[in-house]
């Protein structure tokens, strides 16, 4: 799929390329990006870097980020979608995708770092394409069960308010099932109720579990320093936590 991807992303912007130069101008991209996160900051970069060499140096870039907030992520998809001199979209994280999604129609978009893509309407969207960072919880729950073999609760954090973030947790749900353990949702509705939970995951849990999340991947230290209070090691759904 990634390699799929990036030969329909690479064809685009050389063909687009040819054409600007014909025209005497330069394609423009607008990057959208959820928050300043690692691993969302090395996905905006990489990609710029690939089209750079594709595209000769004819291509520039307008850079923005929603700062994990959704009406200026909406507000910022808006002004992509308006403005004339934007070519294509480029979105990094899930909130970015869901509100360019809801505004772009013609413009190519492109994905990257969408944990589930499940959760957005891609029927039909022949404008779309790019790739996901789901994790495989079926893995992840027999890594638990082999790695702690005293653990018999898992106590699974996520923020209620994002859908991709209860998909993965109901996910991982299931698969601690499988694997015959025991588990418990623990909801983080905000910052100021983070230490709360994570402290009551970590007394009522053997191990904690996070999910992709831009609400719980800053806050990884909060959790993980209530999880060595109580003895309760945490586990992350990426390395980029």
């Amino acid at each position: 799929i990634l390699c799929f991807c990036l030969v329909i992303i690479t064809a685009f912007f050389i063909r687009s390329t040819v054409f600007y130069e014909q025209k005497g101008k330069i394609l423009t991209v607008g990057i959208l990006q959820t928050s300043n996160h690692l691993a969302l900051d090395r996905a905006r970069e990489g990609f710029v870097s690939a089209l750079e060499d594709k595209a000769f140096g004819k291509v520039r870039f307008l850079i923005e980020s929603a700062e994990g907030n959704k009406a200026q992520a909406y507000k910022l998809a808006k002004k992509f979608h308006s403005r004339k001199d934007i070519d294509a979209i480029f979105v990094v994280g899930t909130l970015a995708a869901e509100a360019a999604l809801a505004v772009e129609n013609k413009k190519p978009v492109f994905l990257a770092a969408v944990s589930e893509l499940d959760c957005l309407d891609l029927k039909s969207r022949l404008n779309v394409c790019g790739v996901s960072d789901q994790v495989n919880t079926e893995t992840q729950a027999r890594l638990i069960a082999r790695h702690f073999k005293k653990a018999k609760a898992v106590s699974v954090l996520m923020n209620p308010s994002n859908k991709h973030s209860v998909s993965c947790a109901e996910r991982m749900l299931a698969s601690l099932e499988t694997v015959g353990l025991k588990y418990k949702a623990y909801s983080v509705c905000s910052e100021d109720s983070l230490e709360e939970v994570a402290r009551l995951a970590a007394v009522e849990g053997d191990v904690m579990y996070i999910p992709l999340d831009s609400l719980l991947a800053p806050s990884v230290r909060v959790i993980s320093e209530e999880g060595m209070k109580y003895n309760c090691p945490l586990v992350v759904s990426d390395i980029s936590y």
